[in-house]
């Protein structure tokens, strides 16, 4: 059985294609592209990988669904490693106030000392929070445009495309 978790976009092009049985020509000649559109895709060394829109019709193509198990596989565990993130955040921000709620109740009276604990406390609490947001949906993107696609195929495609892009 394929893990999909380790394995690359372009180890799940490659083995989706020999999964299949066909050549890089049959491949382009079933999508009526050209034959060095799907080199590009096969290429090991090659950052350039098919679009969104291209991944059904190249299952089709290739008459298994193998790149779509991928990309879902992808996604569970990005989904999976940020709830995680999340959690460990959570955590830490209970332990801090749990310390800080001790730390008030026990003290009739607060030193300087002890409110600039409490204040560098809220100031952790703060940077927590902070990771847990960078991890949930944001409306815009970077560039200030109001994001387009929400779907998480999409985002991990464009992340596959992005980072390898700018290498």
């Amino acid at each position: 059985m394929l893990n999909y978790k380790t394995m690359t976009a372009k180890e799940a092009i490659r083995t989706a294609k020999e999964e299949s049985g066909l050549t890089a020509e049959q491949i382009a000649q079933r999508l009526g592209v050209s034959i060095s559109l799907i080199r590009r895709y096969l290429k090991e060394d090659d950052n350039y990988f098919p679009s969104l829109k291209m991944l059904p019709r190249l299952c089709i193509a290739l008459g298994n669904s193998l790149l779509l198990d991928w990309a879902t596989a992808q996604i569970k565990q990005d989904a999976d490693e940020k709830r995680e993130k999340m959690l460990v955040s959570l955590t830490k921000i209970i332990n801090i106030l749990e310390e800080t709620r001790f730390l008030i109740v026990k003290q009739k009276t607060l030193t300087y000392w002890e409110e600039e604990i409490i204040q560098n406390t809220m100031d952790e609490v703060d940077i927590e929070c902070y990771k847990i947001r960078k991890l949930l949906p944001q409306e815009k993107c970077c560039c200030g445009e109001k994001k387009k696609f929400w779907c998480p195929l999409w985002k991990l495609w464009q992340s596959y495309f992005y980072r390898n892009r700018t290498k």
